[in-house]
């Protein structure tokens, strides 16, 4: 029975993930594999145009009859937040890799993009706790020192990526903190 655990949740992982290049105390680098994402750019304090963008990736996903990729293995983000400017927002949505075959015929919206990427670094660094301004600057400094330290280069600016978990208290949800990197 164990073996046929193991072989479903190859098959997820298999869908978009990334592979673990390096590990060091609470820093990562990771190679993640070719996926194809939406884009939603939002409005509004954090949360408010989180929703808004959740609201908006559901609905569209089904008009175009989308899906996206499955997180519950952890190896992928719920979404991928980015800061732009005071009170405007990029979220990212992985999409199912079959996907990348319908975007030819999906319905385009002005404010929702699909990108399609290939392989790309990223280095992660844990983000425990609740959010806070303080607390993602102070990681987001020791993880662009950690980069320097490895000798890599930043290709973007830092991302936040959250979780899905069983629970739904934000104080234990899984959240990170990436930046896309050069070897």
């Amino acid at each position: 029975m164990q073996n046929i655990t193991y072989q479903i949740k190859d098959q997820i992982l298999n869908e978009t993930s990334y592979k673990l290049i390096k590990a060091f105390d609470m820093f990562e680098l990771r190679k993640y594999t070719s996926s194809t994402m939406v884009e939603i750019i939002e409005t509004g304090c954090r949360e408010k145009a989180l929703l808004n963008a959740l609201n908006k990736i559901s609905i569209y996903l089904n008009k175009n009859n989308l899906k996206r990729a499955s997180s519950e293995q952890e190896a992928l983000p719920y979404v991928i937040m980015q800061p732009l400017e005071k009170e405007k927002w990029r979220f990212e949505f992985y999409l199912q890799n079959e996907s990348d075959k319908l975007t030819d015929q999906i319905t385009v919206q002005q404010d929702i993009k699909i990108n399609r990427f290939n392989e790309k670094y990223f280095a992660t660094i844990k983000l425990p706790g609740f959010f806070s301004n303080e607390r993602i600057i102070e990681r987001t400094l020791l993880l662009k020192s950690w980069i320097a330290k490895e000798k890599l280069l930043i290709n973007e600016a830092p991302k936040i990526a959250k979780y899905k978990s069983f629970w739904d208290f934000a104080f234990i949800e899984k959240k990170e903190i990436m930046i896309e990197v050069r070897r």
